[in-house]
């Protein structure tokens, strides 16, 4: 039986109940979906108690048949307020034990963390099984109470304020992959400080669904605020329908009544009226029309509305106002401005200036008129005068999940904090070095693990264990999104689920089993669970999805994926693939631990005879094969890392790390969570990276060391100054790929005085650190000195390559040539033979791409040398500078992107015939980012190349950090001798237009803006809005 979710749209069968499980028993499916989705049922059971303790209910501020809303404070600080909607339970909650729009609301306001949406704090619930959302206090109403005020006066200025602000929010949702489907001036409400944010997420969804075109539900929208696709039943459709919203709030606020309020509460009336008021839809102003499902020809065709016409009745907006709305109202949703679009419009920085929040008029009904808006579900209206519910949204408005994969909501969101951002490392420690041999770690490593092995304690389970019931057990080990574990809890959470996975899904001793998920306590609860019963772990891309997943999940041979729910999305176009591969997909999510019961503890055997060069795991990272590679980890290296980075960055227990960088990649695993392990020290763990809440979270947890990667520092100086940024105990930042125009702005900006910057890599061997403290090595990645070079430069150098071919270069006698210094060379390992497994397991059950990484015969006959595929160069002083790295991978967004994946997918594309991918250096950006470089098909030529299915395209195929953001037109590729595409060339003109237009023949360059949906031509003012950080990629 599959052990993947129920069907979109329809409730979990057999209906699942409000009730205690009974006792410890799964039902005969073994699925995880029933288990997480039953204590969804039972909500009282998994809220966290102590959280509901924590606010004082104030005054009702609103009743509803759907909630009821109150004012609230916390005990510890009464002088902070908040919301609190509590939702009652109606029948249709009875079937699932929760409603959908609850479900909606709590999913969006999750991952939405804007200051023009509301925040969603913290969610409990109480005895009566009520769920209550602890939300943001706006106190000041909403817009249409506001504009209905007539005592109120306000100005365009304030108007484009208001919109301004309302724009803002909507595009935050949509490049959150977020439709709001309700807009309309009753959801959008005031702060006390007069800024407006967006509420009532019910009715909201995410509109991206990777590899898969589903289809949506129509019945939703506030009657007067729904646009005629929606009206004429299109199944498909995207954001554009909250921009018609949008615009009818626009002009509502001109107006200060509805602009297109119909007579009756039909889809017929709301029709006829949009077409008196902005003219009827046909085949010549929409293309397509007449085949949507419901589409309605009107007796008369009321001409589209001019320009004129829309100046003459807003004319307060200003000509370029009026352009606004009218764009933003254009029929043809393919012809509707998006988000970005609209906030790219220059109405906002024509005359009159948007009014300053200080100076807003903010009466917009108080907190009555909160409560009573945030009373009613997603798509109703006020109740009329006469006291009748008033919907304006037709029959049938959308209550079932129709959106891809909502997750198994948790129950207890405690502290909810808005962790962020799709963050991601590939860099793993390979020996303890500190300074001193090579060849002497390596030796000292070694023994430690041969003992270890013989004693049968070899695992990192067996450090946890070893803590859990040792002096460290009460010691803090894990903080989580407002939740902590002592090493003794933590240790109890993984037996539960250790237990789980043996009794239910039967894992056996040395199974691979796949694990997909984002950052969470419950994925390192997995990931300890499976070491402790002697499975094996990979540890899959959470941004993966179509063929490169089911790739990854086949060549580990798996027989599950354990998945949070959160990336049902992704994971739902491969489903029958996996199927095919007897794949189970098996979901958890926050509830699932403590749903759980307690078990005996693991048995002793699953652990013992377990050896040094056994596969532990695999990480996998992009390479030369097209698709990403599963690097084997020996469970004697596991271990080893996590004592000598322990020893080399002199952790204690009274150390506390912050991390936010991804566990299924090494930096997080390797360099922070199993060297805390190691040292029974603690750590702060992040869902992803927002530069928003990165400093409150640093802040809140007290910890005196963080994790970073280049690209989260870049974000965090560009980012506006933040109250928290020097609020903190951190005196070391420790991670790798800081750039140096960073680097001193970090120290200096954050009071951060040690910047430790190392490289090492997951499938390669060798690393530098560079712990610093001044001018010196700023920037650098190591300093070598003469002793190193002397017990050293025997087993590791510097080769001169072929910056076009990428290819070693060798002189007249067919020798390398070592790189001189200050002169770029790929590094290279000197390996013993007779040791080459146990330096370099090699990727899984790819032998080829394992092979390619290894030279012989280099300086002598038998030789054997690693190349690391990594350029370098040291200077005079011995500082030790990274370069480039070379193959057919690029850096991007601290991503490994592969250039033949890329270029196999855009060269699917029916109007290209060929396509070149690499890497070029942008503005304002570290890595490289992505260009291609095509040749079109016979007789289709660049105007009538499809831009906007190109961009659908690779889009829905590749994960967002390896969309080729450049597009290279031209006539034909250049090859090498050996017919190898020559890349050289093209990545030293990258993307300067005049390097291109030196370079002679037909060449056109196309640019993805952020948040665009077609590629469009890159111009020379383009490039200068990148030069000067206009536009950020």
């Amino acid at each position: 039986m599959s052990l993947r979710s129920p069907a979109y749209g329809v409730p979990p069968e057999p209906p699942l109940k409000r009730q205690r499980l009974a006792g410890s028993a799964l039902s005969e499916s073994k699925t995880m979906t029933t288990r997480t989705a039953a204590p969804m049922a039972d909500l009282s059971e998994q809220l966290d108690m102590q959280e509901r303790k924590k606010y004082s209910k104030g005054k009702t501020l609103g009743r509803g048949t759907y909630a009821d809303v109150f004012l609230a404070t916390l005990k510890s600080d009464p002088t902070k307020t908040f919301a609190i909607k509590k939702i009652r339970i109606a029948a249709e909650q009875d079937r699932i034990g929760i409603s959908y729009d609850t479900l909606r609301e709590i999913r969006c306001l999750q991952e939405l963390d804007h200051p023009n949406i509301i925040k969603l704090y913290s969610v409990f619930s109480t005895k009566d099984q009520n769920l209550n959302l602890v939300l943001e206090n706006l106190p000041r109403g909403d817009l249409k109470q506001l504009y209905l005020d007539a005592t109120i006066r306000y100005s365009p200025a304030d108007i484009k304020a208001w919109m301004l602000m309302v724009m803002r929010g909507m595009w935050f949702c949509h490049s959150s992959f977020i439709l709001h489907r309700d807009i309309k001036p009753d959801n959008i409400l005031i702060a006390s400080n007069g800024e407006v944010k967006i509420a009532d997420f019910g009715l909201a969804r995410t509109f991206v669904d990777p590899g898969q075109k589903r289809a949506m539900t129509h019945e939703v929208i506030t009657l007067w605020y729904r646009p005629l696709e929606l009206l004429f039943k299109a199944p498909y459709y995207g954001g554009a329908v909250d921009i018609w919203s949008c615009a009818c709030v626009f002009a509502e606020l001109v107006l200060r009544q509805p602009f297109l309020p119909a007579p009756t509460e039909s889809s017929l009336s709301q029709i006829r009226t949009i077409c008196e008021r902005v003219g009827s839809p046909t085949e010549d102003n929409w293309p397509g029309v007449s085949k949507l499902p419901d589409y309605v020809a009107t007796s008369e065709v009321t001409p589209q509305r001019t320009r004129a016409a829309w100046l003459a009745e807003f004319r307060i907006l200003g000509e370029q106002g009026a352009e606004l709305l009218s764009k933003m109202l254009a029929l043809d949703p393919n012809k509707r401005l998006s988000a970005e679009q609209t906030l790219r419009h220059p109405y906002w920085t024509s005359a009159p200036r948007p009014t300053s929040l200080e100076l807003l008029p903010k009466k917009g009904g108080g907190l009555e008129t909160m409560g009573k808006d945030l009373t009613r579900r997603g798509g109703e209206l006020p109740v009329r005068e006469n006291g009748e519910a008033k919907n304006g949204r037709a029959d049938g408005v959308a209550r079932k999940i129709d959106f891809g994969g909502v997750p198994a909501v948790a129950a207890g969101l405690a502290g909810l904090t808005a962790a962020a951002a799709y963050l991601d490392a590939k860099y793993h420690i390979r020996h303890d070095l500190r300074a001193g041999s090579l060849e002497a770690a390596a030796i000292d490593g070694m023994q430690f693990v041969t003992q270890r092995q013989i004693a049968n304690r070899l695992l990192l389970y067996h450090v946890l264990e070893d803590h859990a019931n040792g002096k460290f057990a009460s010691n803090l080990f894990l903080e989580y999104e407002g939740r902590t574990w002592t090493y003794k809890a933590f240790h109890d959470d993984v037996q539960r689920v250790g237990n789980w996975l043996l009794n239910d899904l039967d894992v056996q001793k040395g199974e691979m089993v796949a694990l997909n998920g984002p950052n969470s306590a419950e994925y390192l609860i997995l990931w300890f669970a499976l070491d402790g019963i002697g499975a094996r772990q990979a540890l899959i891309n959470c941004n993966l999805t179509g063929e490169a997943l089911q790739h990854c999940v086949r060549i580990c041979s798996a027989r599950y994926m354990l998945t949070e729910r959160s990336l049902q999305p992704l994971v739902e176009s491969s489903i029958a693939a996996l199927d095919e591969a007897k794949v189970q997909v098996v979901y958890f999510d926050e509830a699932f631990v403590s749903s759980l019961p307690s078990g005996p503890p693991l048995p002793e055997d699953r652990r013992t005879g377990i050896q040094v060069s056994d596969t532990k795991g695999l990480i996998y990272t992009s390479g030369t094969t097209g698709l990403p590679k599963g690097t084997i980890l020996r469970t004697g290296r596991w271990l080893l890392t996590a004592r000598s980075m322990a020893t080399y960055l002199e952790l204690k227990p009274s150390d506390k790390f912050y991390t936010c960088l991804p566990l299924y990649h090494g930096a997080a695993q390797g360099l922070c969570t199993t060297p805390v392990l190691w040292a029974g020290a603690s750590m702060t763990l992040g869902r992803k990276f927002s530069h928003k809440t990165f400093w409150p979270e640093v802040s809140a947890s007290r910890a005196n060391r963080l994790q970073y990667v280049g690209e989260l520092c870049r974000y965090l100086v560009n980012a506006p100054p933040h109250p928290l940024e020097r609020q903190h105990r951190v005196n070391e930042a420790w991670g790798n790929g800081m750039r140096p125009d960073v680097w001193e702005r970090f120290r200096s900006r954050f009071n951060i005085p040690v910047i430790h910057e190392l490289y090492a890599a997951t499938d390669g061997m060798g690393s530098t650190f560079n712990a610093n403290r001044g001018d010196f090595s700023r920037s650098a990645i190591g300093v070598r000195g003469a002793l190193w070079d002397y017990r050293n430069s025997a087993n590791q150098v510097r080769l001169r390559i072929d910056p076009d071919t990428e290819d070693l270069i060798r002189d007249s006698a067919g020798q390398v040539v070592k790189s001189a210094v200050d002169e770029p060379g790929e590094v290279v390992h000197k390996i013993d033979p007779l040791m080459k497994e146990s330096a370099f397991a090699g990727y899984y059950q790819n032998a080829s791409s394992t092979e390619k990484r290894w030279m012989r015969d280099v300086f002598a006959k038998g030789d054997l040398w690693f190349r690391s595929g990594d350029v370098m160069r040291q200077d005079h002083d011995g500082r030790v500078y990274f370069v480039d790295r070379l193959g057919d991978t690029f850096r991007w967004k601290s991503e490994n992107v592969s250039t033949n994946e890329v270029a196999d997918v855009v060269g699917a594309f029916h109007q290209i015939d060929e396509a070149n991918v690499y890497g070029v250096a942008v503005p304002n950006a570290d890595g490289r980012c992505g260009c291609a470089a095509v040749v079109l098909t016979a007789g289709t030529s660049a105007d009538a190349l499809d831009l906007a299915g190109l961009a659908r395209h690779v889009v829905e195929r590749l994960p967002r950090y390896a969309v080729p953001i450049f597009l290279r037109v031209t006539a034909a590729l250049s090859y090498t001798g050996t017919f190898k595409v020559q890349k050289g060339q093209a990545k030293r003109e990258g993307i300067d237009l005049d390097l291109i237009e030196k370079s002679g023949g037909e060449n056109r360059m196309f640019w993805l803006r952020p948040g665009g949906s077609a590629y469009e031509p890159f111009t020379r003012q383009c490039s200068l809005e990148l030069q000067d950080g206009k536009v950020r990629l």
